[in-house]
């Protein structure tokens, strides 16, 4: 047996020794000959031979057909569904988002710099693997930032893929990473440190605690509507359009003042909170003068079917001190496609380019306790 195992080694070593005289027999000849591509094609091809005979096939990381992380996590949980737009990503779509979330909270900083490797070399050896790459990037970072609405301090305007090629006779290879590039940070606007966003973020927290306290105990549609009502008691309508924090859940829940993609924002993280399954939604809504104006809104899912909640719509701009009736109150409140197709109309885009995304098949009828 030790004497097979021996021979066996012994032609083993004589087939990559072979193999490597060849090429380096080629790379002699290539350099006399340096206009002959047929020959350095040759050269190409007999080291990839000897890298697939002393390393084995070289597979595509195992990232692209790998399950993610996050996959794991929904299929194995138990709870609601907070991903919902995830789950329409392609895969490498999926590797990038993962890796925010990885890094959510290094990304604090606002200077971290996140390194794929060589995942992405397959891609970028294709044509157009570049651009292609730009697109899962873009898709991946939008869909990221409206599944996970307490991801309140990122930018994602002054967030880049970088790719670093390295080039040699033989092979191509790509590095990526995700940083700031020239940008001091990728924080957003109002957040210089770590430290900084830590610190909003735990007032954040002291006031979700308050509102999942005062719902505990109280059934879905109870804690759907105490949740709306608390926003359109404490919040007031931003109409500046110019201070920091009007578009996240700071804005919302702490400055008590927002825009209407602060609103649904916020209604998103506590109903996650509260483990009923909602979506932000956008397009235009259009007032009663027949203009529109870009907009975003919930969709919620209560005993099975989904319904549409237009929190901001439900707390009018108002002068001074004012009563809203319930009827003006919940106007937009649990309403169904023929109702609020009346002067909602729905985008499948969060960007304009971006990833066309699919939401949930609203109930015909407006909810009916």
């Amino acid at each position: 047996m030790k004497k097979i195992i021996k021979i066996t080694l012994s032609i083993i070593s004589t087939i990559i020794s072979i193999a490597i005289m060849i090429v380096f027999g080629l790379i002699v000849y290539t350099e006399i000959n340096k206009e002959d591509e047929k020959a350095l094609q040759i050269l190409q091809d007999g080291y990839a031979k000897v890298k697939e005979i002393i390393y084995g096939k070289e597979e595509d990381n195992g990232e692209l057909d790998k399950p993610q992380k996050l996959d794991e996590i929904i299929a194995n949980s138990g709870e609601i569904n907070r991903y919902y737009y995830y789950e329409q990503l392609e895969n490498y779509s999926k590797i990038i988002y993962n890796k925010l979330l990885e890094n959510k909270e290094n990304m604090k900083t606002g200077t971290y710099t996140i390194n794929f490797g060589k995942t992405f070399n397959k891609l970028l050896e294709e044509e157009g693997g570049e651009e292609k790459l730009q697109g899962y990037y873009q898709a991946a970072i939008e869909t990221y930032s409206y599944d996970n609405p307490e991801i309140f301090y990122l930018n994602p305007k002054n967030m880049y893929i970088n790719i670093q090629t390295t080039t040699s006779k033989f092979e191509t290879k790509y590095e990526v990473f995700l940083n700031s590039n020239k940008e001091a940070n990728y924080l957003a606007k109002g957040y210089n440190t770590k430290e900084e966003v830590d610190i909003a973020e735990q007032e954040i927290k002291k006031v979700r605690d308050e509102v999942i306290a005062s719902i505990e105990n109280k059934s879905e549609y109870e804690k759907i509507k105490m949740i709306h009502d608390y926003l359109v008691d404490q919040i007031t309508y931003d109409q500046s359009v110019s201070k920091n924090n009007i578009y996240n859940i700071y804005g919302a829940l702490v400055k008590k003042e927002c825009v209407c993609e602060g609103y649904a924002k916020a209604y998103k993280y506590l109903l996650d909170e509260a483990k009923i399954e909602n979506v932000i939604v956008i397009g235009e809504g259009r007032n009663s003068n027949n203009e529109t104006e870009s907009h975003a809104w919930n969709y919620v899912k209560l005993d099975g079917a989904w319904y549409a909640v237009d929190v901001t719509w439900d707390d009018p701009v108002m002068k001074g001190p004012a009563y809203i009736s319930n009827k003006a109150r919940y106007k937009y409140f649990l309403l169904g496609s023929k109702e609020i197709s009346k002067d909602h109309i729905l985008s499948s885009q969060f960007i304009e380019g971006g990833k066309e995304y699919i939401f949930p098949e609203l109930s015909e009828e407006n909810y009916k306790q």
